[in-house]
C-alpha cells in the first residue's frame, strides 16, 4: 500500500490529499497483477465547490465525471484511426485522444477562448469586447487589415503549440500512437478560419468539426428551437446526459 501511494505522490502535480483520485482500466486484469490503465485526479476544493453550487440550486449530485470521457460518449467517431477530441472552452482546453473508443491520451491545458481574446486586445491596442467581436466575426482570416490577421495568428499559437507537443508526446511515448483526425469542440472552436489554421500548423492531421449528436436518438424538436446553435457547446454536456444511465 505503501509504494502504491508513493507512486500516485509522484504523479501528480498536487499534494494527493488535496486530490480526488480514480482509476480508468483500459485492460481486462485477467491473472495479471498489474492492470494498464488512466490514473485521474482533480483538486478536491473545486470539485466540491461545484457539488455545493449544484446543490444549492437544489439539485442532488448522484455522480462526478470527467470532461474528457463525456466528449469520448458524445463526439467520438469509432473507426481504426487515433481521433483527438478538442474543446475548446472559455478558460481551457480539454483534450482526450482515442482509438476506437479507447482513450490513449487526456490532458486539460489552461487555455481558451478567454487568452486568446486578451492577446488580441493587449496586441491591438484595443477594447477586450472589440477583440472578441474580432475574434469571432472574422477570426484567422482578419478584418482585412494585415496587423489582424498577425494579432490573431500570434493569438492562437499557445494553444497550437500545446496541442502539437502533446501529439508529440503520445507519438514518442510508450504506445507510439499518431494522431491522424483532430475533431474541434466547443465554443472557441467557432473561430472562422480556426480548423484550417490548425491543419496547417499540425501537418498531417486532418482538422474537422465533431458531430457530437449522432448518438442521440430524435433532436428534431430542438432543431426547431435553435439547438443547431447551441450544439458546439454542448458536447461536453451531450456526453454527460449520456453517461448519466451508467
Amino acid at each position: 500500500m505503501y509504494k502504491r501511494q508513493f507512486q500516485v505522490k509522484d504523479a501528480l502535480p498536487l499534494a494527493v490529499e488535496r486530490s480526488l483520485l480514480d482509476f480508468y482500466p483500459l485492460e481486462q486484469p485477467g491473472d495479471s497483477p498489474t492492470v494498464r490503465g488512466l490514473l485521474i485526479a482533480m483538486p478536491k476544493d473545486a470539485v466540491i465547490e461545484m457539488v455545493h453550487a449544484v446543490e444549492k440550486a437544489g439539485l442532488h449530485v448522484t455522480g462526478v465525471d470527467l470532461a474528457s470521457f463525456a466528449l469520448l460518449r458524445s463526439a467520438s467517431r469509432l473507426d481504426t484511426q487515433v481521433e483527438a477530441i478538442v474543446d475548446i472552452g472559455a478558460d481551457i482546453t480539454s483534450v482526450v485522444v482515442h482509438a476506437d473508443g479507447e482513450p490513449l491520451f487526456v490532458r486539460t491545458l489552461p487555455r481558451g477562448g478567454s487568452e486568446i481574446t486578451d492577446s488580441i486586445a493587449t496586441r491591438l491596442g484595443i477594447p477586450a469586447a472589440q477583440a472578441e467581436d474580432l475574434k469571432c466575426r472574422f477570426g484567422l482570416h482578419g478584418d482585412g487589415t494585415p496587423d489582424s490577421v498577425a494579432a490573431i495568428t500570434d493569438a492562437v499559437r499557445p494553444l497550437a503549440s500545446e496541442l502539437r507537443s502533446s501529439f508529440t508526446y503520445l507519438a514518442s511515448g510508450e504506445r507510439q500512437k499518431q494522431v491522424t483526425r483532430l475533431a474541434l469542440c466547443g465554443g472557441g472552436a467557432l473561430m472562422p478560419g480556426l480548423a484550417e489554421h490548425l491543419q496547417a500548423q499540425l501537418g498531417g492531421i486532418a482538422v474537422m468539426y465533431a458531430d457530437s449528436t449522432s448518438r442521440l436518438r430524435d433532436t428534431r424538436r430542438g432543431r426547431e428551437r435553435g439547438f443547431e446553435s447551441f450544439v458546439p457547446s454542448a458536447a461536453v454536456s451531450i456526453g454527460l446526459t449520456l453517461g448519466a444511465g451508467r
